[in-house]
């Protein structure tokens, strides 16, 4: 439950343009569940509404690896857009 509350949190304060903050509080999600594609996913966004591209990439790259094989396919879909 902490870890989907701290990605809401996260995604609220991507949209008040807090990007480190939001980028910090998806850190703590992904050292509490490293085997959880949500977190990498939302950080993925979050460098990408930061203008920080290379970084989204890798985040995304991350997201997919972990992502169970139904998500994979709809990730991927959605990173292509």
């Amino acid at each position: 439950l902490r870890y989907l509350l701290e990605i809401e949190r996260a995604s609220a304060l991507s949209e008040a343009g807090r990007f480190d903050a939001a980028l910090a509080e998806l850190a703590q999600a992904e050292a509490r569940e490293p085997r959880r594609h949500e977190a990498p996913f939302a950080a993925a966004a979050v460098l990408h509404a930061a203008g920080r591209v290379r970084e989204a990439e890798q985040a995304a790259g991350r997201a997919v690896e972990l992502a169970p094989a139904g998500a994979r396919a709809e990730l991927e879909q959605v990173l292509r857009q």
